[in-house]
């Protein structure tokens, strides 16, 4: 078939507490799945040398036929040498990398299913490393001077001003890399997310108790807690609208999205409980998710909610499902993204495997948990994951027969 002759999707965009197909009032509600591989525990669906096209669109041909509509995909940020992903020595993304992606779009157009790209890190390259205003290490594991004011690659993507930069332009060239190919492609891609479960680190300037910190032109006093909260929300309102400016340099009708894990996932009570200490002791990077409150009036079309409930055999699954979101503030979240006309979905959730719950009873916990998103104001809900059987403590859709991807097929109340 030549590439004239396949129909672009058509396009969806935001609109008011909703989804919708472009120039209709036809409601567009994201139903899936993340698709997922592993190699050696990092993110490979395209990267060179592991992408496996049949399988991939057996797995779209599959999402298909029981009724779901839309596919999340992480995008493998390091060095194509290395380790088959995006990134080469120049600012140049790996052409054979780039090439899987598009067959992976191409595939998916042909099949009906909608695309969301996670562009999770930044490219492992010292290209992009140069454009920083000072020498910085690329990962996260090679840390920076102590006295450094960022001392963090996880804290410096939104407070370093050459990270915010070197950040956009490689969201902008994966973008260019589309449209270059086939601008018809562009609609198949749902939304681009800027990053993947979006948070700061358990390091300066979070553990400084005194001091003051400057962030474009802007001076933070770190001895309080609120202003530490209002250092973060303003970075993060600067990342999140230089980045979605530069996506749409190349494609001005793309959706842009950012997305959080829940603050109870990592033990900590509210947005004020920003400082190393005040999270769970097993989380080493002692993380603390970015604010989507902050982002009401950014340029981003959506906010991304990560619901995963624990331990439901302990409480109820409304009891477990409130205790998650309140952390967030969802009352006040759910308000201004409507206000905002930012709707929410939930892109990550499942069930884990508990020999206190049958496989019955985890499928009617799922279901539940379904309603009651849905009662919360959620309009899109992509499980984890499709068939990721590396992560042995989670349940995939096509574990136990299938059990769970039949049970999304049969709830679907759309």
């Amino acid at each position: 078939m030549l590439l004239a002759e396949i129909t672009a999707l058509p396009r969806i965009e935001a609109h008011g507490n909703l989804f919708v197909r472009e120039n209709s009032n036809e409601v567009f509600i994201p139903y899936g799945a993340n698709y997922v591989r592993l190699d050696n525990r990092w993110h490979s669906v395209f990267t060179v040398g592991f992408y496996d096209p049949i399988r991939f669109e057996n797995m779209l041909m599959d999402l298909r036929q029981n009724r779901l509509n839309i596919v999340r995909i992480f995008i493998d940020h390091r060095h194509e040498l290395k380790h088959g992903g995006i990134a080469t020595d120049s600012l140049e993304l790996s052409t054979r990398y780039v090439a899987n992606l598009l067959d992976g779009l191409e595939r998916a157009r042909r099949q009906g299913i909608y695309v969301i790209l996670c562009l999770n890190g930044q490219p492992i390259s010292k290209a992009y490393q140069s454009m920083f205003a000072d020498p910085v290490a690329m990962v996260e594991a090679d840390p920076l001077p102590l006295d450094h004011p960022v001392n963090s690659l996880g804290n410096m993507k939104f407070l370093h001003p050459g990270a915010i930069r070197a950040r956009a332009e490689y969201f902008r060239r994966v973008v260019s890399a589309i449209a270059d190919h086939d601008p018809a492609l562009l609609s198949t891609v749902f939304s681009y997310e800027l990053s993947n479960e979006s948070y700061f680190v358990g390091q300066p300037p979070l553990s400084l108790h005194e001091g003051t910190f400057v962030f474009d032109d802007k001076s933070y006093d770190l001895s309080l807690d609120r202003e530490l909260r209002r250092l973060m929300d303003d970075a993060v309102l600067k990342w999140a609208d230089t980045s979605a400016a530069a996506i749409r340099s190349v494609d001005p009708k793309a959706m842009v999205s950012a997305n959080i894990f829940t603050y109870s996932a990592v033990g900590r009570r509210n947005l004020l409980d920003v400082r190393p200490d005040q999270g769970a002791e097993w989380d080493k990077k002692k993380r603390v998710p970015i604010n989507l409150i902050a982002l009401q009036d950014s340029k981003l079309d959506y906010f991304d909610v990560h619901v995963f409930l624990h331990r439901i055999g302990e409480s109820s699954v409304a009891e477990k499902l409130e205790e998650t979101l309140s952390s967030i503030d969802f009352d006040t979240l759910i308000k201004v993204s409507r206000k905002a006309g930012k709707p929410l979905v939930v892109g990550e959730f499942a069930a884990f495997r508990d020999p206190r719950r049958t496989l019955q009873q985890q499928a009617t916990d799922i279901r539940e948990q379904l309603d009651l998103l849905v009662q919360k104001g959620f309009r899109g809900f992509l499980y984890w994951s499709y068939d990721a059987d590396e992560q042995e403590r989670i349940i995939n859709l096509k574990m136990h027969d299938d059990l769970m991807l039949h049970m999304m097929r049969d709830w679907r109340q759309f």
